[in-house]
């Protein structure tokens, strides 16, 4: 946990969101001079224009893994919305 998140949430927390929250996946490849981000968005919690401070940070040699990542979640968000109905 980085220093203000240790103040803000404690030494142990953890974030959770519950997979039937996620509305969307906000990823940026990360490149050799800017790190890469995915961040899950909760229904009702766009941060259109803002930096979010919950995002995950990544660097380039661990693109092609936070890119499974990402493809891994909209694969179980697609059958979740199908047991849903």
């Amino acid at each position: 946990a980085g220093p203000c998140n240790v103040f803000t949430y404690g030494l142990n927390a953890e974030r959770e969101i519950p997979l039937g929250a996620i509305s969307e996946v906000d990823f940026t490849d990360a490149s050799m001079l800017r790190w890469g981000e995915i961040d899950f968005v909760r229904s009702g919690h766009q941060q259109v224009g803002k930096k979010n401070p919950h995002a995950v940070r990544f660097k380039r040699d661990k693109q092609k893994q936070f890119e499974a990542l990402k493809e891994k979640t909209f694969e179980l968000l697609a059958q979740y919305s199908q047991n849903k109905k």
